[in-house]
């Protein structure tokens, strides 16, 4: 049985957002019972406040200039910066995701965590949204936005806008700490049957409503562990300290170890402005030392491990179990009714005209969604007529524009998504206006 993904359950409202200095208004339509956050009902429109963004600051570090031959911080790199350590710190943590990485390949990070000073593991469910370069305060409403019409909430999600070298993300994490269960020590962590079973039982209400995302959890295996090594210095107080991580992971060969070194910077409720200068500052501090390039540590740890753990299968696994769900499929496309932009994977992708509604069905851009899953479109204008050659397919389809079911806008052609399922053989789910595609 293939996993078949529900998008999130959408609000049906129309929101507007205004953001100054960190702040965002947030504008409520429809017939909603939000009372509580303080929304109205029967269309009236009802605002507040959201709190000021927090912002984490990233730059990779050149290992071969700040650490010595025993891959601990150089004392000359040090005090060359005038740094002293005020707390050092482990922490020991793991991503966990199905062996071709199908949450990360949509977005999702799930997440187990010990950190040395705490006799618990912290689970860490996220879900990021890119953020177009460079940062902006609309770059940043943009994302949010569509956070929001996927159903999320400010109340029960923390918001985070990630900030490295080039690129920027908004991240939404939702955390639950487990206390040890005995016999557990500080620096381990949960066993892969175990790591399974915390993070399907202790799901947010998110992930029920998703419906698949419990099915793909069974089948989540370790990619990691890494045991890294935190250095905090005291530059904007004791609580907002400038830190420096040093986390070995597998070479991109799988030969050996080495080691990635991260400085970074967390500010809570500060504002783009306020980060904006104390990332100047920073760059400016280790101006020398940093990486001309981002380069997200989830990213790497998940590309470095991919496969390590593949032969791993949950217990309960059965070949003659109708009923266990199958991998899901690498290649999940998201669009949406209205908008030119489109993911493909988590990956952020653009099209000449966006999707839109005609007789009750969504209508989709043919070569847009064919492409993203190895087709090959070609048009014969002379006849007016679409060629789709898919991988494996002993014929090819042929489409006739002009029809009841297709048309034409400044020359792209649209089908309804019901004919990309037919012709590709790709689920599809349609939910106020967002469209998947697996």
């Amino acid at each position: 049985m293939s996993i078949k993904k529900l998008s999130a359950k959408a609000i049906a409202l129309a929101l507007s957002f205004v953001m100054v200095f960190g702040a965002v208004t947030v504008a409520a339509y429809e017939n909603n019972d939000y009372d509580e956050n303080g929304y109205e009902e029967n269309g009236e429109v009802a605002e507040f406040a959201l709190p000021d963004m927090d912002f984490e600051i990233a730059f990779l570090l050149d290992a071969e200039l700040v650490l010595d031959e025993d891959g601990e911080l150089c004392e000359d790199f040090l005090y060359a910066l005038g740094l002293e350590v005020n707390r050092y710190r482990r922490l020991y943590i793991q991503w966990m995701d199905t062996p071709n990485q199908y949450f990360n390949s949509d977005g999702w990070i799930n997440r187990i965590r010990q950190r040395n000073w705490e006799d618990r593991w912290q689970l860490t469910y996220r879900r990021r949204y890119p953020v177009a370069w460079p940062l902006t305060y609309d770059g940043i409403e943009a994302a949010l936005l569509q956070a929001l019409k996927d159903g999320f909430t400010l109340e029960d999600w923390d918001f985070e806008v990630d900030w490295s070298y080039n690129s920027a993300v908004l991240t939404l994490s939702d955390t639950v700490n487990i206390p040890f269960p005995e016999g557990a020590e500080r620096g381990e962590l949960p066993n892969l049957e175990l790591a399974r079973q915390l993070l399907i039982e202790n799901m947010p209400d998110k992930m029920y409503e998703l419906g698949w995302y419990g099915e793909a959890l069974v089948y989540v295996v370790p990619h990691g562990p890494v045991h890294y090594r935190r250095f905090e210095f005291n530059r904007f107080g004791e609580n907002n300290a400038i830190r420096i991580e040093i986390m070995p992971v597998r070479t991109a060969d799988g030969s050996g170890i080495e080691n990635i070194v991260e400085v970074s910077h967390a500010t809570e409720g500060l504002g783009l402005e306020v980060t904006a200068e104390r990332r100047e500052y920073i760059y400016n501090l280790f101006e020398g030392y940093i990486l001309p390039r981002s380069g997200l540590r989830t990213s790497t740890v998940l590309a470095r491990y991919q496969g390590v753990n593949v032969d791993a299968e949950p217990e309960e696994y059965d070949e003659e179990d109708e009923a266990t769900p199958e991998y899901p499929q690498a290649t999940v496309v998201r669009l949406t009714v209205g908008s030119t932009a489109y993911t493909i994977n988590g990956v952020a992708h653009t099209v000449a005209v966006a999707p839109f509604m005609r007789d009750g069905n969504v209508m989709i851009p043919l070569r847009a969604v064919a492409e993203a899953f190895d087709a090959e479109v070609r048009w014969d204008a002379a006849n007016r007529v679409a060629y789709i050659y898919v991988q494996g397919a002993e014929a090819s389809f042929s489409i006739i524009v002009d029809t009841g079911t297709t048309a034409i806008v400044n020359n792209h052609t649209f089908v309804p998504a019901s004919v990309i399922m037919s012709i590709l053989g790709v689920n599809a789910n349609v939910d106020n206006g967002v469209v998947y595609f697996e």
